[in-house]
């Protein structure tokens, strides 16, 4: 057994293909294939199904394959702790959004520059979870800060997910409104208010889902202006909904004109900011010292 052939079984589980694999290890297929069937018989275990529609992990097969990834993963990491006696140089690519306040995450990384200056990060801001999603999946960003909600990343296998703060949703209104009035309020309740919804991907898509229960809402105005969707709540136009790590990421903009409510018996209940990355045991070092300390500053 060698770590190559861990590698291949890795490559090979992950694109479900020993030509994909060949393609993406530079390896020839019969290489490959000659190197799983001697490891195979090292193991007396028979890791893959393999037939012209692809090659599937056996149930043994995929606790060898666990164990290999883990062990890739250790590999990894005393390289990198290798490496971090060296001055770090190039580029890390993160995909950020505009919906979770990015200030604490532009701390957080020119934090980062004064320890590693000669690391450049490239941040991206895009209007859209889905846009970071993508960015991370085909290559085009090495992190993307995310919202997480339902089954957004349930077919997302090639991607990890690591949740940094879980919210719940919040109403806020006109402090002199009925609704300020009580410690907290449901679906019912809202109904017949004029609804100032952020306009992102998961504010609409939970609204969707209350629609689908309690029937239609009064959406007065979406919009991407944060300031101007608390200023419209501040005049009495509407209420808002919003997580609760948005609205404590914006108390800039808070006053005591608005009252923040309690959102309760509804479902589902919970949104999660975390950070993406490919399953890829082979990140640079780059990529995992930014993600560590991203995920060591947003977590404080």
């Amino acid at each position: 057994m060698n770590i190559q052939q861990l590698e291949y079984i890795v490559e090979v589980a992950k694109t479900g293909f020993i030509s994909t694999a060949s393609e993406n290890l530079h390896v020839s297929q019969s290489g490959i294939s000659q190197s799983i069937t001697s490891l195979e018989e090292e193991l007396k275990v028979k890791i893959f199904k393999r037939s012209r529609y692809g090659a599937v992990p056996t149930e043994e097969g995929k606790e060898i394959i666990k164990k290999a990834y883990e062990i890739l993963l250790k590999i990894q990491e005393l390289e990198e702790e290798a490496l971090s006696r060296h001055v770090l140089k190039g580029k890390v690519r993160v995909s950020i959004l505009p919906s979770y306040n990015n200030i604490p995450l532009i701390k957080a990384l020119l934090s980062f520059k004064t320890k590693y200056p000669y690391l450049h990060i490239e941040v991206d801001e895009k209007k859209m979870t889905e846009e970071s999603i993508y960015d991370v999946k085909n290559n085009h960003a090495d992190i993307g800060l995310i919202l997480s909600y339902g089954d957004l990343l349930q077919s997302e296998n090639d991607l990890t997910f690591e949740s940094l703060l879980d919210g719940r949703m919040k109403i806020m209104t006109n402090r002199n409104s009925i609704l300020a009035m009580s410690k907290a309020v449901s679906p019912e309740d809202i109904l017949n208010e004029p609804l100032i919804l952020y306009n992102g991907n998961y504010v609409k898509w939970f609204a969707n889902q209350i629609f689908r229960s309690y029937g239609p809402m009064d959406v007065l105005l979406t919009s991407n202006n944060v300031e101007g969707i608390f200023y419209s709540v501040e005049k009495g136009l509407g209420i808002t909904l919003a997580p609760d790590f948005v609205i404590n990421n914006h108390r800039s903009l808070l006053n005591d004109d608005i009252a923040v409510i309690d959102f309760i018996n509804y479902d589902p209940a919970n949104v999660s900011v975390g950070l993406i990355r490919q399953n890829s045991p082979f990140n640079s070092p780059n990529i995992k010292k930014v993600w560590d300390f991203i995920k060591e500053e947003l977590s404080q």
